[in-house]
């Protein structure tokens, strides 16, 4: 069930399920912050938004993940 689970939820790479970046650094911008954690959309992993703008996505809620954001690890 797990992995049918699993599969039912991988991300397809329909960027539209993902952040939104423009929106993202307009609210960090307006925060005065420079990066972001949020939880798991399927992509775990960091990435720049824009010059100066990161985010970090969490992964499932296990301790095994396979990959854990560089703000993280």
């Amino acid at each position: 069930m797990r992995r049918a689970s699993s599969a039912r939820h991988r991300f397809d790479g329909d960027t539209d399920a993902d952040v939104d970046a423009a929106a993202a650094v307009h609210w960090l911008h307006a925060m005065g912050a420079a990066e972001m954690v949020h939880g798991h959309t399927h992509r775990p992993g960091s990435n720049t938004l824009a010059p100066g703008f990161e985010r970090h996505v969490l992964s499932d809620w296990t301790w095994t993940a396979p990959i854990a954001p560089k703000c993280c690890a």
